[in-house]
């Protein structure tokens, strides 16, 4: 037995009056209305309505029983509702943890118009300078630079970039221009930590 549908269909007769309009009112057909109500019954042990040929009323165990379970039925329509709103629209809190050199430049000034296009979600975005980000628990999105280490999680590039190597004038009539990228280990730089 259905107890769920038991239950809906219990309330839908105690609401209608008479279990053929109940069962009609779920697309039920009269004798398969009738017949899950005695299945509850049953399974309950004890009597929910009181029928005659033209009269269902209900008994005070109906009467408690509708009493507890309408607020509980109640909820569980309102909790399906909300979770087909949520795959019909996008809702909830979105968390991103990115580079903050990157995300200034090329997430922020989209925010605006993602939060236009999805009212409902909510951002939160952590910004930092750490290289090595790796996914963390609670977060959705993380944008970080070069390739992640481990499989656990999946990547797509979302840009690329050239970089370039500077020294200005002076600095090269002092210590040379280095002649490989090797060499420009024994040279004075400015670089970022790895974290």
């Amino acid at each position: 037995m259905d107890r769920l549908t038991a239950f809906r269909l219990f309330l839908r007769t105690l609401d209608r009056g008479g279990i053929a309009a109940a069962g009609r009112s779920l697309g039920l057909p009269a004798t398969a209305a009738s017949r899950t109500l005695h299945d509850l019954e049953d399974d309950l042990a004890v009597r929910l309505f009181d029928r005659t040929t033209r009269h269902v009323a209900p008994t005070e165990a109906g009467r408690r029983l509708a009493v507890r379970i309408t607020p509980l039925l109640e909820s569980l329509d309102a909790a399906m509702a909300e979770a087909r709103e949520m795959h019909e629209e996008a809702t909830g809190t979105l968390r991103i943890v990115a580079r903050r050199s990157y995300a200034l430049r090329h997430v922020v000034p989209h925010l605006t118009a993602f939060r236009a296009a999805h009212p409902r979600v909510e951002i939160d975005l952590a910004l930092t300078e750490q290289t090595g980000l790796v996914p963390a628990h609670g977060v959705d999105l993380i944008i970080r630079l070069g390739l992640p280490a481990g499989k656990s999680f999946i990547g797509h590039p979302l840009a690329s970039g050239r970089r370039i190597l500077c020294a200005s004038p002076s600095y090269i009539a002092r210590h040379g221009a280095p002649a490989t990228p090797d060499t420009v280990l024994q040279h004075p730089c400015l670089t970022y930590r790895e974290e």
